[in-house]
């Protein structure tokens, strides 16, 4: 069962991937030449929510450099250095590293960026608290 969810997980990205890819080559809707950057940071592995962020911006005029899941730090720095950006979007969710070693990462990060450049964090970066029975 777990094959065949990654199966289908597998052709459903590459699908989504693709419309944005057309989507984009058609670069006359775009407001400018200014990209939103859309990935998930190490230790990430679900994108979904994050390639449909990136999607829905591209179609609302906004051209988005999308990521693959597990993005490393270091190579999220090199992209202000070769292509004009707006900022960064992150999609975290809960996974075995704790909380405290993501900020650590993450402040570092950030302190290695301009200024002028936002980094947006969203997902549920903590579990929900399920109550007894």
């Amino acid at each position: 069962m777990v094959a065949q969810e990654h199966f289908a997980s597998n052709i459903l990205r590459n699908l989504l991937g693709s419309i944005m890819r057309i989507h984009t080559k058609s670069s006359s809707h775009l407001v400018d030449d200014r990209r939103l950057v859309f990935a998930t940071p190490p230790s990430q592995p679900h994108e979904f929510r994050i390639l449909s962020a990136a999607i829905n911006v591209c179609f609302g005029g906004i051209g988005s450099i999308y990521l693959s899941s597990k993005a490393p730090y270091e190579g999220l720095l090199e992209i202000p250095k070769r292509t004009k950006i707006i900022g960064f979007i992150l999609s975290l969710i809960p996974t075995e590293t704790t909380p405290s070693d993501w900020l650590i990462k993450h402040l570092e990060f950030r302190q290695s960026l301009p200024v002028s450049i936002p980094i947006m964090v969203g997902g549920r970066l903590y579990p929900a608290k399920r109550e007894a029975p």
